[in-house]
């Protein structure tokens, strides 16, 4: 059974940058957030099958897009992270 809260997730951001070789330079970096975990519903008009919930953070909302998220052995992708005056929202593919 899922702890219902806190959960620990990590965002996993990986950059490539061009180093004037053929093998690009990539940078990987973690970023630990405590929050909840929810999973999505079975409603197939949503555009994420998970969501984590966290207070807000200093993350800009679209450097994460596409990046991974991993809760639980359990890896995600980042669709979205939205920002609000009082929590943060995480929506998982």
């Amino acid at each position: 059974m899922l702890k219902r809260y806190p959960h620990i997730g990590k965002i996993k951001i990986s950059k490539e940058t061009d180093n004037g070789t053929s093998t690009p330079d990539i940078a990987e970096s973690e970023i630990e957030v405590k929050g909840r975990y929810e999973p999505g519903g079975q409603n197939k008009a949503l555009d994420y099958s998970a969501k984590f919930y966290c207070k807000p953070n200093s993350i800009p909302q679209f450097d994460v897009d596409g990046q991974k998220f991993i809760f639980e052995g359990k890896q995600f992708k980042i669709v979205q992270l939205h920002n609000y005056q009082s929590h943060c929202e995480i929506w998982l593919e």
